[in-house]
């Protein structure tokens, strides 16, 4: 699921269209059963801690998506503030909130909040999942396919031969490396600008 949807806080609290949409966006990507049930209880517990500061009727906008392979639940919801974190953290009792902490604080999780313009935004971030079957992936067929085209074009005649090589794969493995190299130049440049910009102190970038 990509796109937003909306729905109103009611006294029911009857949350199964979210809760659906969470729900087969982690199994696409995999999760197991203790990776999705702390995930559905965090953003239920998220709901009702708005229902219960803002009351009934207000709408809440919402977007399940995937990010690095990290399942993502957004909620927009119109109202004074309301950090949901401190009612999630300090209301329940001992075991309950050390089962919560690791999926909203820890290294492998996140939660965000922000108040801007009336709206209160919150991003649930599960761990990240692993990835899917290798079987898959591009990454693992390329090469094989590559290697029987190769295969094939040994027996084939000088002529064709010569001209699949000159028409075809010349052209594609040229364009190929130079969207690489244009795409290699940003990455790099990026990831240490944000490595850079993430240190508390100027004395620890010797040791990036």
């Amino acid at each position: 699921m990509s796109s937003s949807k909306t729905f109103t806080l009611s006294s029911e609290r009857r949350y199964d269209e979210i809760m659906a949409d969470c729900r087969n966006e982690l199994e696409e990507q995999k999760a197991t059963v203790d990776e999705i049930a702390p995930f559905l209880d965090c953003a239920s517990s998220i709901l009702d801690s708005f229902y219960e500061f803002l009351g009934e009727g207000v709408e809440v906008r919402y977007r399940v998506f995937t990010r690095f392979r990290k399942v993502r639940l957004s909620f927009d919801v119109q109202g004074e503030r309301h950090n949901p974190i401190e009612r999630i953290t300090e209301s329940r009792d001992g075991v309950r909130e050390n089962e919560l902490k690791p999926l909203l604080r820890n290294e492998s999780a996140g939660f965000f909040y922000a108040y801007r313009a009336r709206h209160n935004l919150v991003v649930l971030s599960s761990p990240r999942l692993k990835p899917k079957s290798m079987l898959n992936s591009p990454m693992l067929w390329a090469p094989i396919i590559g290697l029987v085209c190769g295969l094939l074009c040994m027996h084939l005649p000088d002529g064709v031969r010569n001209t699949l090589i000159n028409n075809v794969a010349t052209p594609v493995k040229t364009v190929a490396l130079n969207l690489l190299l244009c795409v290699m130049g940003p990455v790099i440049l990026v990831s240490m600008v944000t490595a850079v910009s993430a240190l508390k102190s100027v004395v620890s970038v010797g040791h990036i």
